[in-house]
C-alpha cells in the first residue's frame, strides 16, 4: 500500500516539475527576445555617428547579426 502511495507521489512530483520547468522556459525565451531587441537597438546606435544618426537609413539582416548603413548621397543605389 505504501509503495503505491510513494510511487504516485513521485509521479505527481515529476509531472509538477516538468510543467513548472516548461512554463519558466517560456518566460525566459520572452525575456531573451526583449534583451535581443534592446541589444540590437544599442548596436545600431553605436554603429552610427552621433551627428548623422537621423540622416542614415538602416538595413538590418534579421537572420544574422549584421547591420548595413547608408549614410551617403541620396543618388547612390544600393545593390542587393
Amino acid at each position: 500500500m505504501f509503495k503505491i502511495i510513494i510511487k504516485s507521489n513521485i509521479f505527481i512530483s515529476l509531472i509538477y516539475l516538468f510543467l513548472n520547468l516548461s512554463i519558466s522556459y517560456a518566460d525566459y525565451s520572452d525575456k531573451d527576445k526583449k534583451k535581443y531587441e534592446v541589444y540590437k537597438n544599442n548596436l545600431i546606435k553605436r554603429k552610427l555617428l552621433l551627428e548623422s544618426y537621423e540622416r542614415c537609413e538602416e538595413y538590418i539582416n534579421n537572420s544574422s547579426v549584421e547591420l548595413f548603413l547608408n549614410c551617403g548621397d541620396k543618388d547612390m543605389k544600393i545593390k542587393n
